[in-house]
């Protein structure tokens, strides 16, 4: 299942259970959960994944960086923040390919420069 697909069909998929792959676009950290804005490519929207410290790797996923590749289970729920109106309460997240923690495009603003200067 994509993002496209699951914001698509979002109101029959409450509840229940998904699995998505995709990007890691920014990662929040705190001592006992974080959230993770996931995007896999299909739409511009992304989607908000929430773990916390029951996840068997919690410390692993911790340890995530902006651009690495993950695959994510757990159950998609209305969400209680302003941002987003779904967000999936991870079950389980696997780490597919890992991002160098330097890779240059953070989630922030970049000047063209920067950005032709990083071209590839």
């Amino acid at each position: 299942m994509d993002i496209k697909e699951i914001y698509e069909k979002k109101e029959s998929l409450i509840g229940k259970e998904i699995e998505v792959s995709g990007w890691i676009r920014n990662h929040r950290k705190q001592k006992e959960f974080g959230f993770i804005d996931f995007s896999d490519g299909t739409c511009f929207k992304h989607l908000q994944v929430v773990y916390d410290n029951t996840n068997d790797n919690f410390l692993d996923i911790q340890k995530y960086h902006i651009g690495s590749a993950i695959k994510v289970k757990g159950i998609l729920v209305k969400s209680e923040g302003k941002e987003q109106d779904i967000e999936v309460k991870a079950k389980d997240i696997i780490l597919l390919g890992d991002c160098d923690e330097d890779y240059p495009m953070q989630p922030k603003r970049h000047t063209m420069e920067f950005l032709r200067e990083q071209a590839y």
